[in-house]
């Protein structure tokens, strides 16, 4: 059931239907959690790919493995509404991650720097600072 929803996540991803495919991608990622408990890898990898479509369905493009770039026509509200929706899933991945491999790990690394760009662009572009809903976590 998994191996077929990620599949299939592929699969909208690759069609223009990011929408669906975060349907799925949420779907995966409650399966990781459930079927391992606690810090995992796969889980970790699981809310990164949720977070990366979710942020892709609302006009992100260049969402790469360590950066990401917001579109120009986004507005000030979807900047800081994509920060209270996905902020929360990359630090979830990424706590998960450091604690797996380690503060100085390229998976730990790749993941807070990706973070922190959306941290950044959100500051930026919405207008906000670091006390208007931006838990600026420490590691």
């Amino acid at each position: 059931s998994d191996r077929v929803a990620r599949h299939l996540m592929t699969y909208y991803e690759a069609s223009g239907n990011p929408k669906k495919a975060l349907q799925l991608a949420k779907r995966c990622a409650v399966f990781a959690a459930e079927t391992y408990p606690g810090f995992s890898a796969l889980n970790a990898w699981s809310l990164e790919t949720q977070a990366d479509l979710h942020l892709r369905a609302i006009g992100f493009h260049n969402v790469g493995p360590d950066h990401l770039e917001a579109s120009a026509g986004l507005r000030p509200e979807e900047l800081a509404d994509a920060w209270r929706e996905v902020g929360p899933v990359y630090t979830a991945a990424a706590e998960a991650l450091r604690a797996l491999f380690g503060p100085d790990h390229e998976f730990f690394t790749a993941m807070r720097d990706k973070r922190d760009a959306l941290v950044k662009l959100t500051m930026h572009h919405a207008g906000l600072d670091a006390g208007q809903g931006l838990n600026r976590q420490e590691w």
